[in-house]
């Protein structure tokens, strides 16, 4: 824990001294540290390897590497670095009342999650039946080969926030953190949301706004103390469209690496990931492009062909394992979630379904009449099979439970 710790620490500071921002450091610094375990987890996986030793060996040769690169980097520097920062620190603008109001608010949900993070065990359903059994697999066959299983999505469902808690649970020895996983995608994310309000040019109000929006969603919350995966495909994602922002106003190569890097640790964390950075590449490149001249858009359209290379790279490995079992690179079970009937009458279903559940209110009578009054407005198509998940019909419920 301490070790991985201090890596994120080297990260940042290596990180800072080549951005000058404390954002810009800790972004680059979790996307790497991301990439890092994603490639000695493929790597190690080749050769039977993923053992407490073999992770261990290799974080540690990690730590003395960022060591001596930042000793080399800051060799008769230490001076004028510590005064920059001072200077940077006594130029900023004092926070005024609503900003600190923010901060303590923003700093006080992230202390509250932590501690449920750290005294409750992974127990919802998602943690028991897939995440956190794949894991104990893993460290038995000491690789992340497919296996036999009666539950299926342990092996073909996207594995990054379990090689995450892989290497947490093996360098501690325990399953005890493994909340923090997502806990630390949390706060990452709100800083990350912060600095993509500062990109599209909102001040500094506007960027604690933004990040105390995302601190409050409901849903953040509750998946902050567990170890699903939403969060941190959450927070890939935000990241995609940071540096895409990035590589269209500066065309930066750097920007490409970096949005490369988070578009395929989003693919390979969860499938929604595909159609969240669809969009985000579409609405971002497309406004780019029509607004820019033909030499221009060529230089574009060839960086952003780099970028989809990169992130499908990194998805090689479970490409290939989940082809070499399912002729499939992606799922299996794709019949459970595929709409059958695609039609205008099952599109306005499914928006008003998605929009009535949230109307439920902590009274069950009244959630019942909601119930009743679209069932009676939708007729044969409030529980059409062709619309539907399978073995569900349409309730409105009133839920506080991260599943």
């Amino acid at each position: 824990m301490v070790l991985i710790i201090g890596i994120f620490l080297l990260l940042s500071l290596l990180g800072y001294l080549g951005t000058k921002s404390f954002r810009d450091a800790i972004l680059q610094s979790y996307l790497i540290l991301a990439c890092m375990i994603l490639v000695i987890t493929e790597i190690f996986s080749l050769a039977n390897m993923i053992t407490r030793s073999g992770i261990l060996i290799s974080w540690i040769l990690l730590a003395v590497g960022l060591i001596l690169m930042l000793i080399w980097k800051t060799r008769g520097q230490a001076g004028p670095i510590l005064e920059s920062v001072k200077r940077r620190f006594a130029g900023r603008k004092r926070f005024s009342g609503f900003e600190i109001f923010i901060l303590i608010s923003i700093s006080g949900i992230l202390l509250l999650t932590l501690v449920i993070a750290l005294a409750a065990p992974p127990n919802n359903f998602d943690s028991m039946t897939y995440h956190m059994p794949r894991i104990v697999h893993w460290i038995q066959q000491k690789s992340v080969e497919f296996y036999p299983t009666s539950i299926a999505r342990q092996n073909h469902s996207m594995p990054m926030a379990e090689y995450m808690i892989l290497h947490l649970q093996l360098l501690t020895r325990s399953d005890r953190f493994a909340n923090l996983i997502q806990w630390s995608g949390f706060l990452v994310l709100i800083i990350a949301v912060s600095d993509s309000a500062r990109l599209l040019g909102a001040s500094r109000r506007g960027q604690l706004s933004a990040g105390l929006f995302t601190a409050t969603l409901p849903m953040a919350i509750l998946q902050s103390s567990s170890t699903q995966n939403d969060l941190i495909t959450s927070l890939f994602c935000i990241l995609f469209a940071n540096y895409l922002i990035r590589l269209l106003q500066t065309r930066s190569w750097t920007a490409v690496i970096l949005a490369g890097l988070s578009l395929g640790l989003g693919l390979i964390t969860k499938g929604t990931a595909y159609l969240f950075c669809a969009a985000i590449g579409l609405a971002f490149s497309l406004a780019f492009l029509v607004a820019k001249e033909i030499q221009l858009k060529a230089r574009l359209v060839f960086q952003l062909g780099l970028v989809v290379l990169v992130g499908l790279t990194l998805n090689m490995g479970f490409y290939a394992r989940n082809q070499s079992l399912y002729s499939n690179p992606l799922s299996t079970e794709t019949n459970r979630v595929i709409v059958d009937n695609i039609s205008a009458g099952g599109l306005y279903a499914n928006l008003v379904r998605n929009g009535s559940m949230h109307l439920a209110v902590p009274n069950p009578s009244r959630n019942q009449q909601l119930t009743g009054l679209i069932s009676t407005h939708l007729g044969n198509l409030v529980s059409d099979p062709g619309n539907t998940y399978a073995g569900s019909d349409f309730e409105i419920r009133y839920l506080i439970n991260e599943d």
